[in-house]
């Protein structure tokens, strides 16, 4: 079994796989937080000779910057698990793992996903993620829309210039 810790960024990921958990062999790299860096990543799973399927990938939740990746990993096979930053910085802390750096955080999150053994996402069907997109626009819509009409009455109770 291989785990794979990724620290999620905008622009990269680190990511931190451990080949055997009892020698401590574990292997680090950096891809670009987009399609291609993805097909990199599985590229060079598959190169360390990881079965994807018996693959268990921790990675922190991280706005929304860490989304396409979950998908990404999920449709080719491994167990994806999305951790509570909360979580993974006290176990970090308890381990004695001081470093704030990418590179350690994802070795943490490798060691997260061996020890921890943390429960599996399961990303929601398209319907709810379209209902979801659609309430969040509409949201943002309607804090607009009362921005506006605010400056609407601001301008009407007060000699604005046309």
């Amino acid at each position: 079994m291989y785990f794979l810790g990724i620290d999620v960024s905008k622009a990269k990921i680190d990511c931190c796989v451990f080949l055997d958990t009892i020698t401590d062999k574990k292997k680090s790299k950096v891809f670009a937080n987009a399609e291609s860096g993805f097909i990199s990543l599985l590229a060079w799973l598959q190169k360390l000779d990881a079965d994807l399927k018996q693959t268990t990938v921790v990675l922190e939740a991280t706005s929304v910057y860490h989304e396409s990746l979950a998908y990404r990993l999920f449709d080719a096979g491994l167990k994806v698990c999305i951790a509570n930053p909360a979580r993974v910085r006290h176990f970090a802390e308890g381990l004695s793992f001081l470093n704030k750096t990418d590179k350690a955080d994802s070795e943490v999150l490798a060691r997260f996903a061996a020890l921890a053994e943390p429960e599996a996402w399961q990303p929601p069907s398209p319907k709810i993620r379209l209902i979801k997109a659609l309430m969040a626009r509409r949201e943002v819509l309607a804090i607009d829309l009362q921005r506006e009409q605010n400056r609407l009455e601001k301008a009407t109770a007060t000699q604005t210039p046309r």
